[in-house]
Formats: structure tokens, C-alpha cells, sequence
């Protein structure tokens, strides 16, 4: 049984839109219980963390979650989401591959592998503030420190 991360938007500003992201991560998790997986889906396991868990640590919290992980699921809308952006970067550094959806994972169709964006594409530059790497993600080029915009080396 493939053990599968769900990721996706869970930031909103107010609780209302919150609680449609966690509902909609919710459905995907049962989408892929019927699927015969077992997802991990921090949204709902963190539902009621709002306001006492800081943003940052309940981001490190999944993402320690997200690394035994087989594959990773995306709910949808969840090019707008920066802690998302984060877990697909984490999910590229170990090799998990990421699934936009059911549907993609129903057939096994990771990002990149039909020509759709890559969730990070090195830029073949170095960053200028610590001398790594830099990458072209979708919330533009970074390093895996997370240094953006460092010029052409």
C-alpha cells in the first residue's frame, strides 16, 4: 500500500475559506483511500491547530511527514499556495514523485513526466548570496535556501 502525502492550500483569510481547503483535501484523501492508499493529510489533521501552532512550525511538521512518503497528491488550486511550493520542493530533493490530482495519479502521471512544468528546473546559475544551485519553481528562481532572484553567475 502506497502511503501518499496530500498537499494543497490551507492558509486563507478567514475561516470559512480555510475550512473549504481543508474539505477539499479531505475529499482527495478519500479518494485515495478508495484508491487503496493511505494518505497523510496534515489539513485535517491539524484542523483545529489554526492560531495556536505557528505557521512555520506546522509547515517543518509536514514536511517531516511529507519525506517517508511514497507520492504526493495535489488538491487543487494549489499553484497559490507557498507552504505547498515548499513540500513539492521537499518531495523533488527526495526523489517523491508529485501527482496533480487523482486523476494523474489514477494513472500514473507525475509532473514532468509529459512535458507539463517541472516543480523545479535547475537554471544552470549559482546563487550569489550561498553559491548553491538555483532553480526555476513556480514561485520563480530560488535556491534551496531559499534565496531568490541571485543574478547569473
Amino acid at each position: 500500500m502506497k502511503v501518499v502525502y496530500v498537499a494543497g492550500p490551507y492558509s486563507a483569510p478567514n475561516s470559512w475559506e480555510r475550512e473549504q481547503h481543508i474539505r477539499k483535501a479531505e475529499q482527495l484523501s478519500l479518494q485515495l483511500i478508495d484508491a487503496g492508499a493511505a494518505p497523510i493529510c496534515v489539513h485535517t489533521m491539524a484542523r483545529f491547530w489554526f492560531g495556536r501552532v505557528p505557521e512555520e512550525q506546522a509547515i517543518a511538521w509536514g514536511i517531516a511527514l511529507l519525506r517517508p512518503s511514497d507520492a504526493v497528491v495535489l488538491v487543487e488550486g494549489w499553484q497559490q499556495s507557498n507552504g505547498t511550493l515548499a513540500e513539492m520542493g521537499e518531495a523533488s530533493k527526495h526523489n517523491i514523485p508529485v501527482y496533480d490530482g487523482i486523476e494523474a495519479f489514477h494513472n500514473d502521471l507525475p509532473l514532468g513526466s509529459q512535458g507539463d512544468q517541472l516543480t523545479k528546473r535547475a537554471t544552470g546559475t549559482n546563487c550569489s548570496v550561498c553559491g548553491l544551485p538555483q532553480y526555476t519553481t513556480p514561485s520563480g528562481d530560488v535556491c534551496d535556501n531559499g534565496h531568490g532572484g541571485a543574478p547569473p553567475a
